[in-house]
């Protein structure tokens, strides 16, 4: 069975990163929030299609992702120096409002899907957009199946219990965070965050007060092996969600000046 080791890592993230899409943003590093590569949270549909060197017909709409208030498109694309497939994902407030980026997600597969490699390339990136991060925990879960074909999850502390011989799945999860939050912003767009809290259904156990301290941007890493019953890995998936969370803010503050 594969054990993922960090070692090599550092030694490729150069190569890793020489061919991902390139730049920050200019209000990402006078607010202190990270980007996708080439993007800004908040583009319209154009703005982004003009900044990937792509037309609406170059790229697919996700129909399961689609509503009156969603929208999103997949192509397949270099980033963190192997090829994924990327979702753009557009929201609007309401269906008479304007559509704005607020999330992009990669998906790696195969060999592609190395964790340690594309985790510690999208931490050069985000350094290299000069954007101050918080790294979270990594969580472990390795899930076995006894000899009826019941399932048992469990967390484990270390790589070496996790990818142990007789693993049916493992799974990988952490997150990064920008630095700045909500209630880093200036004073007048602190007014327009206060209104979207107040005018948008919050999460259950968000407060105002918590809803302030959320970051301005964040990625959450899922990594996921699937083992046959000889312990080869069947199916390995690496999804890498980016989030705009300071786009509602914007696009609120825009829209209620």
């Amino acid at each position: 069975m594969k054990k993922y080791l960090i070692p090599a890592v550092m030694a490729v993230i150069l190569a890793l990163t020489a061919c991902s899409p390139g730049g920050g943003s200019s209000d990402g590093k006078q607010y202190g929030y990270f980007v996708y590569p080439g993007t800004d949270w908040g583009m319209t549909k154009d703005e982004l299609f003009d900044a990937i060197g792509k037309t609406e017909e170059d790229l697919t709409v996700v129909a399961e992702m689609t509503d009156e208030t969603n929208t999103a498109y997949v192509q397949e694309e270099t980033f963190l120096g192997v090829p994924a497939n990327i979702v753009y994902h557009f929201k609007r407030l309401s269906p008479a409002d304007s559509w704005y980026l607020d999330s992009v997600q990669a998906t790696y597969s195969g060999a592609n899907a190395d964790y340690e490699a594309r985790y510690a390339a999208f931490l050069k990136i985000t350094e290299d957009q000069g954007i101050p991060y918080e790294a979270g925990a990594v969580r472990r879960t390795r899930t076995e199946k006894d000899a009826d074909g019941n399932e048992t999850s469990k967390d484990v502390i270390s790589d070496e219990l996790l990818y142990a011989e007789g693993a049916a799945r493992t799974l990988v999860t952490t997150t990064i965070q920008s630095e700045a939050k909500i209630a880093d912003l200036p004073e007048n767009i602190q007014d327009s965050a206060a209104a979207y809290y107040e005018v948008n259904a919050a999460p259950e156990g968000v407060t105002a007060d918590s809803y302030s301290d959320m970051p301005l941007s964040s990625a959450s890493f899922w990594y996921g092996v699937n083992y046959s019953d000889s312990g080869e890995a069947e199916v390995t998936v690496l999804t890498i969600t980016m989030y705009g969370q300071v786009a509602d803010i914007m696009q609120y503050a825009a829209q209620n000046k």
